[in-house]
């Protein structure tokens, strides 16, 4: 009887592999990774006493406990895996019934609301107090805890009563006519206005840094203002402290052209409104993630992180993600969708007509006429015709606006020229609603429509928020004795003779540590090193290079250069056109600076006039080819030739060459970059994720069931973000 295999439409995967009962943190993290669940933290504290019982009750259920507790302190706290939560609940108040049947005398209580909870355990967890918080069956919650901390839990609960009263009596919400929000403390007067999508963690933070409250009194206050000022949907996300609202911009990413090694990743570019550093996170199918700042760190910082934490090993595939985030970053340092279409962050330009101005109107009027110093009149044809504003991002807070107000005039006898009117700012992105209404008024000084001068001020506002916080530097060319340095808004000469000096000349010029700038100046030198190698790549037979044609406008002139991969000084300029193949018509050769010869098109025909042409049907310039073998002294065998475009890729590649081979020669000018014991470069922050998971978020588990599967790639994304920010990671 023979036997026949049957094919499951099921796997079944074997997830016990970790013990029931009390583990480390960080093998609970790796079996959570492993079997794609989540490490969730109970924020309330217990004694060691009872985190014992609690760990001997999970053992025989077979669920895995980490327990952890801050230095000096007696409390303990238990993380668990996410898929655990139901049974964590029922050992939790099994416990605290076992408790009060066995020993009440040693416990007391105290009734308390459902919403207060949180806020009277963060005061015990300030003091190293706990408590456990129970539902009776009337529905009523009480807090549960030992007899002996009784005056202690006393004093830290009316901390909390004394902070709910103060943010009852002294804090007030409004929404004014432009769609902000108003939070105003009627003790100090202070009032913090905010028009996107409130967010209880940032409103919090915002409170504690502008109103000086502590944690707790800010989360009151977070807590109050969302009950009191929102509704509906804005509501539920609100309280579901929904981790994408902790950016001010978060997409998903991809590139025409990227590698195909690169799209088993999703990509995603976010910026944390903690710091407004942008950065790339890659994110695996199996939901790890990479988070990268190529602006900060070195290409083997990144290819560290993208095997720590994607277990990516094979430098080919590295190099590709890499590169992504590089040009992810340099695009989006530098542009941005903006109401579906690509905006310059760094300016912002408008012109006017006639039409958009009220010439009726008696101000308007007396603002186009002007008289100097010798009483000369002078009219201008409208208030203003162009306003070109440049946007400067500082620092995390703070970002500069010149705007420059362009008009024409014209005096009595009718001659006309242009005047031009600067104004400078310095604005916080902390209030808001004040930057944008100092921006409104300096455009209508210059002669802005009100209507326009608002819009205006919304989007400069808008691009400076988007700009990262970190000023994105790289080295571009490296001269004699100076370095070509791109700040995104512009190009600047830093004197500079060796690594030492410029590493220096970068630190005073940007404000930057010496390790970022030592980041920096490497970077330049991988970029040398990358032309340098892309324009060997492509090393050539002479007839293959000459043979070849590139995508070019039909008809134009233009020259080529080529020379010898090993003497790339021995080099000949060809100027020719292109026109379905290219046709060179003469040339001249070089060595070094030296001229040898001219030659005509009548090299590519015989001696009957006729061309010649090889059988690909190309123009073979066999006498061409001869001279160069000739006259530069030389045989240019197979893979013995590069070819250029233009003369300036050729004369960058000449200049890079010298560059590499002079750097290589004061390597003892370097600014030392700590290596660890696995060889691997340590950024100065660390490695970004390398933290264990005490500190993941678990907001993830109160996002709506509903979410489709792109929101929660998309929220997964932030949460770990917010994670890394708030560890400073870079």
């Amino acid at each position: 009887m023979s036997k026949e295999k049957k094919q499951l439409d099921i796997q079944n995967k074997k997830i016990i592999d970790i013990k029931g009962g009390k583990v480390s943190v960080k093998e609970l993290l790796e079996h959570c990774t492993k079997n794609r669940d989540q490490l969730v933290s109970s924020e309330h504290g217990m004694t060691k006493e009872d985190a014992a019982l609690l760990v001997a009750k999970a053992k025989k259920c077979g669920i895995p406990l980490a327990l952890r507790s801050e230095k000096g302190k007696d409390n303990v706290y238990i993380s668990f895996r996410q898929s655990d939560t139901p049974m964590f609940r029922q050992l939790s108040t099994e416990l605290i019934k076992e408790k009060l049947e066995t020993r009440p005398q040693e416990l007391a209580n105290f009734k308390c609301k459902e919403w207060e909870i949180p806020f009277i355990n963060a005061e015990l967890k300030q003091h190293d107090l706990s408590a456990q918080f129970a539902q009776t069956k009337s529905g009523e919650y009480l807090a549960i805890y030992e007899r002996k901390d009784a005056k202690a839990i006393e004093i830290a609960r009316s901390e909390f009563v004394r902070k709910a009263n103060e943010v009852e009596n002294s804090i007030e919400f409004s929404k004014d006519k432009d769609g902000f929000y108003n939070i105003t403390d009627k003790i100090s007067g202070k009032t913090l206005p905010f028009d996107d999508t409130p967010n209880r963690n940032f409103i919090s933070r915002q409170l504690q840094a502008q109103f000086g409250y502590d944690e707790n009194k800010a989360n009151i206050a977070a807590q109050k203002f969302g009950k009191e000022m929102l509704m509906g949907d804005e509501k539920t996300r609100y309280f579901s402290d929904d981790p994408t609202t902790e950016f001010s911009y978060v997409s998903q990413v991809t590139w025409d052209n990227e590698d195909i090694m690169t799209k088993a990743y999703d990509c995603y570019y976010v910026t944390p409104k903690d710091d407004g550093i942008s950065r790339v996170v890659y994110q695996d199918n199996e939901g790890r993630f990479a988070v990268l700042n190529p602006p900060r760190q070195t290409k083997a910082h990144m290819r560290n992180v993208l095997e720590e934490q994607l277990g990516i090993k094979d430098i080919a595939e590295q190099d590709a993600l890499i590169a992504k985030a590089e040009h992810v970053t340099a695009v989006n340092a530098r542009y941005r969708n903006i109401m579906g279409s690509n905006e310059e962050l760094h300016t912002h330009e408008v012109t006017f007509t006639k039409a958009a101005f009220d010439l009726s109107d008696p101000e308007v009027a007396s603002g186009m006429l002007r008289t100097d110093e010798s009483g000369n009149t002078f009219t201008k044809t409208q208030p203003i015709d162009s306003i070109s504003t440049s946007i400067q991002r500082k620092d995390t807070n703070t970002f500069e606006i010149k705007s420059v107000a362009n008009a024409t005039e014209s005096d009595k006898s009718g001659q006309t020229h242009q005047v031009s009117q600067e104004q400078t700012l310095m604005l916080s992105f902390s209030n808001k609603k004040t930057a944008l209404e100092e921006l409104k008024e300096m455009y209508k000084s210059q002669g802005v429509p009100e209507a326009a001068a608002k819009d205006m001020a919304k989007s400069v506002f808008q691009k400076a928020e988007l700009q990262n916080a970190e000023t994105v530097i790289s080295v571009e060319q490296f001269k004699k004795a100076s370095i070509m340095v791109s700040d995104i808004s512009q190009l600047k000469e830093l004197p500079a003779a060796n690594r030492k000096e410029a590493i220096e000349a970068l630190n005073k010029e940007y404000g930057i540590s010496a390790e970022e700038a030592s980041i920096i100046y490497d970077k330049g030198i991988d970029n040398v090193q990358q032309r340098v190698n892309t324009a060997e790549k492509t090393k050539t037979d002479l007839n293959s290079a000459l043979n070849r044609t590139t995508k070019r406008e039909a008809n134009k002139s233009d020259n080529i250069v080529i020379c010898s991969s090993e003497e790339p000084n021995k080099h000949i300029v060809c100027k020719g056109s292109y026109n379905g193949d290219r046709v060179i018509h003469d040339y001249t050769t070089y060595n070094g600076n030296q001229k040898l010869g001219e030659f005509t098109d009548a090299n590519t025909q015989d001696s009957n006039g006729n061309p010649i042409v090889e059988a690909n049907g190309k123009y073979a310039w066999i006498n061409l080819k001869n001279n160069m073998n000739r006259e530069l002294n030389m045989s240019f065998a197979d893979q013995n030739i590069l070819v250029f475009d233009t003369e300036e890729a050729y004369q960058q590649y000449i200049a890079d060459k010298a560059f590499l081979t002079e750097a290589s020669n004061s390597m003892s000018d370097s600014v030392d970059i700590s290596i660890n014991g696995n060889g691997h470069e340590m950024h100065p922050e660390g490695n970004i994720l390398a933290e264990t998971g005490e500190k993941l978020s678990n907001s993830a588990e109160k996002l709506s069931a509903a979410a489709d599967k792109a929101a929660d790639k998309i929220d997964d994304v932030a949460e770990k973000i917010e994670d890394v920010s708030s560890r400073g990671g870079r």
